[in-house]
């Protein structure tokens, strides 16, 4: 609305826009967007595939905005009674959202996702950890929750409603406890597993001693380097849980060995990962999926349980609360004091020496030898050329080298050392000779050696060793 102090300003700008005054004060009094108020799911197809979409919910909440829109189907759940359809609110625009309708439609996302997984187990005659209903179903309600308030953050969305429906948006919380408690059967049955099946027994296993005696979680061990590991300290630095440094004593022929391996596989500056892959790359998740696998695999205890390192850490942290207390559970668990009962302010933490004492009575003694069983990819842990590993590498008294240079004299020739990579599969290509007219048919592949060449001192640049690759013998995950 004009007013005196404003009309010199709405004439001045009416004559250089060559409109009348009246005009122009009805457009500066018209709403800013005189558009019909789009359905959802118009909206919900605008972040998932428009120009302006949301990166997080085209990637990862497909399946929970069509929900959203869709609604859900008719279906017999898992005790045999059928529930009705569920209409969606894709027909309407944000305004008619209501937080009610919202948490209507989150429960029943709840009871389907429930219901699904027992009916699927039952007709495959799977396994489950419990055929409790309130078990499952809780993930996909807060999955449907996390893509809705996303999408009803966004300025497309935002601007049709009055306030945002999905603040009081509520998931149940879990009222089964689906942790698996290893007994000490299980877990040697763990340490079996790692040490016998798959491709790289011998990370497998360290891996699996690592984990029982510091009883990291998994993101612990990924962002474990080089630098972190003092064997003669004896103590082992990560990052864990929200960037929170955790320091665990180890026992140091542990250490060694890991470190060792660590270093044969590539690993040279401090910032480097310690645990590595044949290949010489860091193991990522799926590596502990893969030796996940293995266990449900060859174990049918473990086949109906969600099993994984977490299971060990839970030994662990069991084990060292069982017999040194809260305060060592907590020192152990890396935990905070004041997340829990005001009591547990009142415990005094473990000092290194404490924590020292704690691990040689509940894992042995911190400069004890570490009993691993053998593998033929063990032979190859250390360059060829490298120091003695102990007693293993020394001469045989008959002649001809200890157990590491017979290995060597028997493993095929990759197994020796490439500097530059694994030699390429399939037949050697053909390359003219570097003086005078050029061969024709293939070049003869180089002798097999019969020895292995002279040791030789390790380079500090990387190389590609043959613990790298699959040793003749060991079988796929």
């Amino acid at each position: 609305m004009p007013t005196e102090d404003t009309a010199p300003v709405i004439e001045a700008l009416a004559q250089l826009l060559d409109i009348t005054p009246a005009h122009l004060a009805a457009v500066a009094a018209r709403p800013p967007d005189l558009r019909r108020e789009p359905t959802l799911r118009v909206l919900v197809a605008e972040a998932l595939d428009g120009p302006q979409r949301s990166a997080i919910l085209h990637r990862h909440y497909r399946r929970e905005l069509r929900l959203l829109v869709n609604g859900l189907p008719a279906y017999v759940d898992a005790d045999g009674r059928p529930v009705p359809v569920r209409p969606g609110f894709g027909d309407g625009g944000p305004s008619a959202v209501t937080d009610t309708g919202l948490q209507d439609l989150c429960d029943a996302i709840d009871e389907f996702s429930a219901s699904t997984t027992l009916t699927a187990a039952a007709k495959r005659k799977g396994q489950l950890p419990t055929y409790t209903r309130n078990a499952y179903g809780r993930g996909a309600a807060a999955r449907f929750r996390t893509a809705v308030r996303n999408l009803f953050a966004r300025a497309e969305v935002r601007r049709w409603t009055h306030g945002d429906p999905t603040l009081k948006l509520t998931v149940r919380r879990g009222t089964v406890d689906l942790a698996v408690h290893l007994t000490h059967a299980q877990f040697e049955d763990i340490r079996e597993v790692a040490t016998s099946t798959g491709r790289d027994r011998v990370l497998d296993g360290l891996l699996v001693e690592f984990l029982w005696e510091t009883g990291w979680r998994r993101e612990g061990v990924l962002n474990c380097t080089l630098d972190g590991v003092d064997v003669l300290a004896g103590s082992a630095r990560t990052s864990m849980k929200n960037g929170k440094a955790q320091q665990s004593p180890v026992n140091s022929q542990l250490l060694a060995q890991i470190r060792a391996l660590a270093v044969a596989r590539g690993a040279r500056q401090p910032w480097d990962a310690v645990f590595r892959g044949r290949t010489g790359r860091p193991i990522t998740v799926k590596h502990f999926t893969n030796l996940s696998q293995r266990l449900k695999r060859h174990k049918p205890w473990a086949a109906p349980l969600r099993i994984g390192p977490h299971a060990i850490r839970r030994h662990s942290l069991t084990e060292v609360t069982a017999r040194h207390g809260v305060s060592a559970g907590l020192a152990w668990a890396n935990h905070s004091r004041r997340s829990g009962p005001p009591l547990l302010r009142y415990l005094a933490e473990p000092t290194w020496q404490e924590k020292q004492r704690i691990a040689a009575s509940v894992f042995g003694p911190l400069d004890a030898p570490v009993p691993l069983a053998p593998s033929r990819a063990a032979v190859f842990a250390v360059p060829y050329g490298g120091p003695p590993t102990g007693v293993d590498d020394q001469p045989d008294p008959r002649g001809g080298g200890g157990p590491l240079a017979a290995a060597a004299v028997a493993a095929p020739q990759w197994a020796v050392a490439f500097p530059s990579g694994p030699p390429r599969s399939g037949p050697p290509r053909s390359e003219p000779p570097r003086s005078g007219p050029p061969r024709s048919g293939r070049v003869s592949p180089a002798p097999i050696p019969a020895h292995p060449p002279p040791a030789r001192p390790l380079s500090p640049g990387p190389a590609v060793l043959a613990p790298l690759f699959l040793a003749p013998g060991d079988d796929p995950p």
